[in-house]
C-alpha cells in the first residue's frame, strides 16, 4: 500500500516508574545530582542544569535510568514461526526518548510489524509500557500505557485500526510515511529555543547548548513544555495514525514485573478519499450551466469554482478493508 497505512504498528516505550504517592520516589541518580551539589528539586524546579560541574551535558547524561537498571528482556512471537526473538537490554535495539516527566525513555526499535503474534517485556524493576500510534507519543493527550507492577504478570490483549485521513476536521496533514511528528516538533522546540535564548532544555536529543544561566533556562523550559502541550502552530499530525485499544486478559504472581501483548491477526483499515476530483467537477458542472443557460465554462469558471470549494469537502469518502 502505497501511504504506508497497512505498515503500521504501535510503538511501543518503556519508562521508569514514578509513584506520585511515594515519598522520594525518582527516576534520577541522586548521589550524581550530589555530585553536583544539586537535589532533584533544584534540578527539576528551580531549573539549576549545572550546580557546581562544569558541563550541563554530562551532568545530565549520568542522572537518569540506565536501559540495564530496569529492562531485563524482551521476547517476541512471529506467526507461523516456531522461534522467538530476543531483544536484550542493549542500544543498539532502543532509541532514547528523554521526557521532563520520566526522566530517560527508551523505544523500542526492533523493526516490528503484523506478523507479531505476541510481545513480552520482563523488568527487574516496575515500570510503565507506552503503546501508541508511531511518532506521536510527546502529546500528552495521546500517550496509553499500562505499568508493569512489582510481583505481578499482567497479559493484554490488544487491537487497533490503521487510518488513512485526507485531513483532521479541514486541518491539513502530512502524508509521508516515514514523518514522525515528535521530531518535527523537537527540531522546531530547539530551534524557537535557540533564537530566543541560544541554549535548550536537557531533555532534546541535541545537548550540545544546554542553559546554564537559570533565567534562561526557565525560558528554555516553557518553550520546551508549550511544545509538549501542543501549540496550535506547531507540527502537523501524521495522515496515517493507529487507533489502539487494550484491555487486560489476565494477572498472575511473579518474581519480577512482567508484561505481555497479545496482537490480533486481521487489522482494519480506513482510507479516505476523494470520490470526486475537481477538475472532473469543474467540467461536468460547466458542462451542464452551458446546456442549460446556452454559456460557456470560461464564463462561469469563478462561479463553478466557488461551487467546488464547497461540493469538494462533502465529497470526502473512506473505505474500510481488512488485513
Amino acid at each position: 500500500m502505497s501511504n504506508g497505512v497497512g505498515e503500521l504498528f504501535p510503538e511501543f516505550i518503556v519508562c521508569p516508574t514514578i509513584n506520585d504517592d511515594a515519598v522520594n520516589d525518582t527516576n534520577f541518580d541522586l548521589k550524581q545530582l550530589g555530585k553536583c551539589a544539586l537535589s532533584e528539586t533544584k534540578y527539576k524546579l528551580a531549573y539549576n542544569w549545572i550546580g557546581n560541574c562544569t558541563d550541563p551535558k554530562i551532568v545530565f547524561e549520568n542522572i537518569p535510568s540506565k536501559i540495564e537498571d530496569f529492562i531485563q528482556l524482551v521476547t517476541f512471537e512471529r506467526r507461523y514461526i516456531a522461534d522467538n526473538v530476543l531483544v536484550p537490554p542493549k542500544m543498539e535495539f532502543w532509541n532514547v526518548k528523554d521526557d521532563p516527566r520520566y526522566s530517560r525513555c527508551f523505544a523500542l526499535q526492533f523493526q516490528l510489524n503484523n506478523e507479531i503474534s505476541n510481545l513480552k517485556f520482563q523488568f527487574i524493576k516496575p515500570a510503565r509500557v507506552f503503546f501508541n500510534s508511531p511518532g506521536i507519543w510527546q502529546s500528552t493527550d495521546t500517550r496509553a500505557y499500562h505499568d508493569a507492577l512489582d510481583n505481578t504478570r499482567v497479559s493484554m490483549s490488544m487491537n487497533y485500526e490503521a487510518f488513512h485521513m485526507l485531513d483532521y476536521a479541514g486541518r491539513e496533514c502530512n502524508d509521508d510515511p516515514d514523518y514522525s511528528r515528535d521530531e518535527c516538533n523537537e527540531q522546531k522546540l530547539v530551534e524557537e529555543s535557540m533564537q530566543k535564548i541560544n541554549c535548550t532544555w536537557p531533555f532534546s536529543s541535541n545537548k550540545s547548548k544546554i542553559c546554564v544561566d537559570k533565567n534562561d533556562a526557565k525560558i528554555a523550559y516553557d518553550i520546551g513544555m508549550a511544545y509538549y502541550r501542543r501549540k496550535p502552530e506547531m507540527c502537523l499530525d501524521p495522515c496515517n495514525y493507529l487507533q489502539v485499544t487494550s484491555y487486560v486478559t489476565g494477572k498472575f504472581h511473579s518474581q519480577l514485573p512482567q508484561i505481555s501483548f497479545k496482537f490480533p491477526e486481521n487489522v482494519r483499515i480506513t482510507l479516505g478519499y476523494y470520490s470526486y476530483q475537481r477538475i472532473n467537477l469543474i467540467a461536468e458542472i460547466g458542462g451542464y450551466v452551458g446546456l442549460f443557460l446556452g454559456i460557456s465554462v470560461i464564463q462561469v469558471t469563478n462561479l463553478v469554482d466557488k461551487i467546488c470549494h464547497w461540493i469538494f469537502d462533502c465529497a470526502k469518502r473512506s473505505w474500510t478493508r481488512e488485513i
